[in-house]
């Protein structure tokens, strides 16, 4: 009987708490992580900016993600983005052009700067 009540309460709980946040927008980046590399610094992201929900998606209740590859310049900002899994194509600009804002700390060896080509990273859509 305490078993039933203490289920009861836990699926009350969630449930109040999934209905509280269900209309809530969210647009997350979820970055790839690198491979160790041994290089002597790696690029490090220093300003990375999320992704405009496209309003038609807002409005078809329409959610999911979008993996962009790009390449780090020696002087940190990004360039030839390229999507590379993005089911569903609602969400391939506004990812690229977020991930044209990003600014990095660029990777260097031997005390140079140096690009790093093929850096990924996925923008995940979802509302609750």
């Amino acid at each position: 009987m305490k078993v039933i009540k203490y289920f009861g309460l836990l699926f009350s709980c969630i449930l109040l708490v999934s209905c509280a946040v269900n209309d809530q927008l969210e647009s997350l980046e979820e970055p790839v992580k690198p491979v160790s590399s041994g290089y002597e610094n790696d690029y490090l992201p220093i300003n990375r900016i999320a992704p405009k929900y496209p309003s038609f998606a807002v409005k078809r209740r329409i959610t999911g993600y979008c993996t962009i590859e790009y390449t780090v310049t020696t002087t940190g900002t990004t360039i030839d983005h390229v999507a590379v899994d993005c089911p569903k194509k609602v969400f391939i600009k506004p990812s690229i052009e977020a991930a044209k804002k990003f600014l990095y700390e660029p990777r260097t060896e031997n005390g140079k700067a140096i690009e790093v080509v093929g850096v990924r990273n996925r923008f995940i859509f979802g509302m609750r």
